[in-house]
């Protein structure tokens, strides 16, 4: 379940993280994802603790870091996102989901840049 951000295919979008910045991310003891803002949302890469939250792996992630929301959901969250990192170059924003196979309800604090 852990993925090595360095020995994913599609990092190649992020040449701008150095190795350091990559390991960094797999060390850390919460949830950590790096997303491409594109039309998916893409998911690069994540820490094991991102997976072990949602009691996910990257598979469930193939069209992208919402796929598991529901289309009204997924386009609220889209949209919102798109606009605010449009408008300010940044978004900090909160939701709440289930994890994937009980309904146990978390809350979930991400940000995003430029």
């Amino acid at each position: 379940m852990h993925s090595n951000l360095e020995n994913d295919a599609s990092v190649d979008a992020y040449q701008d993280i150095d190795s350091s910045a990559a390991s960094l991310i797999h060390e850390m003891s919460f949830g950590v994802a790096l997303v491409k803002v594109n039309d998916d949302f893409e998911l690069i890469s994540a820490n094991e603790y991102f997976y072990e939250m949602f009691e996910t792996d990257k598979d469930d992630y193939k069209k992208g870091i919402f796929s598991r929301f529901g289309n009204a959901d997924k386009e609220m969250y889209v949209n919102y996102l798109r606009n605010q990192i449009s408008e300010t170059g940044s978004v900090v924003f909160e939701f709440k989901t289930v994890k994937k196979n009980s309904d146990e309800l978390i809350y979930v604090r991400a940000q995003a840049k430029r």
